[in-house]
C-alpha cells in the first residue's frame, strides 16, 4: 500500500512538472500541494511549488485592494509567528511562515525564517533548501551564501562549498571564513592528488 501511494505521489510530481512547463499554474500548485502534504521533505516539489506561486502571480494584474489585503494577512501571520515562536518552535509556526511563503515566494525574510525553523528541527536539507531559495532571488544575498558556504563545506560537497566561497569573496573580500573554507578545501585537493600518486612499492 506505501509503494501504491508513493508511486502515486511520484505520478502527481511528474504531472505538476509537465503543467509547470505548460505554464498552466494553478492546475500544477494543485498537484504539487498534495505531493507536499503526502511528503513534506520533497525539496524539487517545494521549490516548484514556489515558483510556480511566483509565476502565476507575475501574470495576474493585482488590485490595489488585493495588494493591501495580501500585506494584511502577511503583517497578521508574522505576528502570530512571532507571538508563538518566544516560547518554542512547533509544527504550527512552521505552517505558518510556509503560509507567508505561499502568499509571497519573494519574501526572503520569511525564507530566513523558514531556514532558522528547520536548523532548529535539525532539518538540515529543508533548511539548504530555503537558502538556496534566496539566492534564487537574490543572487547577491550575502547573509546567504555565507551560511550556505559553511553548510556545504561541513557537509563535504567541496565542490559547491567552493563555488559559493568564491562568490563570497567578490562581495566580502575581506570574509576570512570564505578564505578559510578555500584553503582547506585546496589542501585537501593536494593531499588527494599526492595519495592518488604514491606507487606501491615494487
Amino acid at each position: 500500500m506505501e509503494n501504491d501511494k508513493n508511486t502515486l505521489d511520484n505520478e502527481f510530481y511528474e504531472k505538476a512538472v509537465s503543467l509547470y512547463r505548460k505554464k498552466n499554474y494553478a492546475y500544477a500548485i494543485e498537484l504539487l500541494t498534495q505531493v507536499l502534504q503526502e511528503n513534506p521533505e520533497h525539496q524539487d516539489c517545494q521549490r516548484y511549488l514556489w515558483d510556480c506561486i511566483r509565476q502565476k502571480n507575475a501574470l495576474i494584474k493585482q488590485s490595489l485592494s488585493s495588494i493591501i489585503i495580501k500585506k494584511l494577512k502577511i503583517f497578521i501571520l508574522t505576528i502570530k509567528f512571532l507571538i508563538i515562536s518566544i516560547n518554542q518552535t512547533n509544527d504550527q509556526t512552521l505552517e505558518l511562515i510556509k503560509k507567508i511563503i505561499l502568499l509571497d515566494p519573494n519574501n526572503i525574510s520569511a525564507l530566513f525564517k523558514l531556514s532558522a525553523e528547520y536548523s532548529k528541527l535539525n532539518k538540515n536539507i529543508l533548511k539548504i533548501t530555503a537558502l538556496e531559495e534566496i539566492i534564487h532571488i537574490d543572487k547577491n544575498n550575502l547573509l546567504a551564501l555565507k551560511i550556505l558556504a559553511d553548510i556545504y563545506y561541513t557537509q563535504k560537497t567541496y565542490e559547491k562549498a567552493k563555488v559559493i566561497a568564491m562568490k563570497v569573496l567578490k562581495l566580502s573580500p575581506r570574509y576570512l571564513p570564505a578564505e578559510t573554507i578555500l584553503n582547506d578545501i585546496s589542501a585537501l585537493g593536494t593531499i588527494e592528488k599526492g595519495f592518488d600518486e604514491i606507487k606501491p612499492a615494487t
